[in-house]
């Protein structure tokens, strides 16, 4: 069985609020690459305009 975890963030406005959250998904990524049960992790980005 197969399970898919999809999240959404949306940075504070500034470089700060981004670059929190890139040291966050490289740091979760890091510890679950090494997880046996883990098949893959993806992080996709999009630059979405707030409105």
């Amino acid at each position: 069985m197969v399970y898919t975890l999809v999240v959404h963030f949306h940075a504070k406005e500034g470089k700060d609020g981004f670059d929190k959250i890139r040291t966050t998904l490289i740091e979760a990524s890091q510890t679950y690459v090494k997880d046996a049960e883990v098949s893959d992790w993806y992080v996709m980005d999009h630059a979405a305009t707030r409105k």
